[in-house]
């Protein structure tokens, strides 16, 4: 989006065409929240199994995986504004508003660094995400007033309009998310070839929900269109990552195959204290 829309809105803006510009961003932010909302609410809701499945084992222990579960359900949150901050900022830049990037960002990290102080103590990892989610929904709304600002756009005239459906599906999607989570955590048990299946159920679960929020029509039929191919590209992500997933569970049960074996010659090598090693404690 931000590749595609940047040069688009400095293309509009040079000849002129300030309702082009208006309606670029627009359907940009648009397509933004119909992407990162579901995005959102599957980390929100698969966010434990997620973490178990990728990073959980050895020394990174079960209590770890909570603490990191928490820590991505707060950042979670924060991703449609972070998908707003991204295109905004560009849009500030190509209508040529370049100081109210930097005030914002600015703005943004003081409220971060404040928030944090203030909430890592009461909430752990979980306050320092959500100071960070906090921040950058700041940052957000304060670009988007320098948009409006600087296109001398009308009360009347919203750059984001249609929330609610969308808003409405993720929660559905969500839901059912859950539900299969809780189905799937009651009957599988702790191992990594358990969180792959709850993970992919999970996302199984909420495809369909997903793929009907994406049909919503948002103002065009380009905005479609575009949705359509982005549902394509984020089926094709969701498996790669579910292969590279896969690869990470194979691969240390591959090292162990492969290794070759010890001899009892080596092994016992391997114990033998050497005769000039110091004895007892120094």
């Amino acid at each position: 989006l931000v590749s595609a829309g940047f040069p688009a809105l400095a293309r509009l803006k040079a000849r002129g065409d300030a309702d082009s510009v208006t309606s670029t961003a627009s359907l940009a932010l648009r397509v933004n929240m119909l992407l990162t909302l579901p995005a959102a609410g599957g980390l929100i809701m698969l966010a434990r199994p997620i973490v178990g499945l990728l990073v959980e084992g050895g020394n990174f222990s079960s209590a770890s995986g909570d603490a990191t579960a928490h820590a991505l359900v707060g950042y979670a949150f924060g991703i449609p504004s972070a998908g707003m901050v991204m295109l905004l900022s560009r849009s500030c830049y190509a209508i040529g508003e370049v100081r109210a990037p930097v005030v914002a960002g600015l703005w943004s990290v003081a409220i971060n660094v404040g928030l944090d102080l203030a909430l890592v103590k009461p909430m752990a990892e979980f306050g320092l995400a959500l100071a960070t989610t906090i921040s950058t929904f700041v940052n957000a709304a304060l670009l988007l007033w320098a948009f409006r600002a600087r296109m001398e756009l009308p009360r009347g005239r919203r750059l984001l309009s249609g929330l609610m459906p969308p808003i409405g599906l993720t929660l559905l999607m969500s839901g059912v998310v859950w539900l299969v989570d809780r189905a799937l955590a009651g009957t599988l048990r702790p191992g990594l070839a358990d969180e792959l299946l709850r993970t992919g159920g999970g996302i199984t679960a909420g495809l369909k929900p997903r793929g009907r929020l994406l049909e919503l029509r948002v103002g065009a039929a380009v905005e479609i269109w575009f949705a359509e191919r982005m549902n394509k590209l984020i089926r094709r992500m969701i498996l790669a990552v579910a292969l590279a997933a896969l690869a990470l569970v194979v691969r240390p049960f591959d090292e162990l195959r492969r290794r070759p074996p010890v001899s009892e010659g080596d092994r016992a090598f391997a114990v033998q204290e050497p005769e000039d090693a110091p004895r007892g404690r120094l």
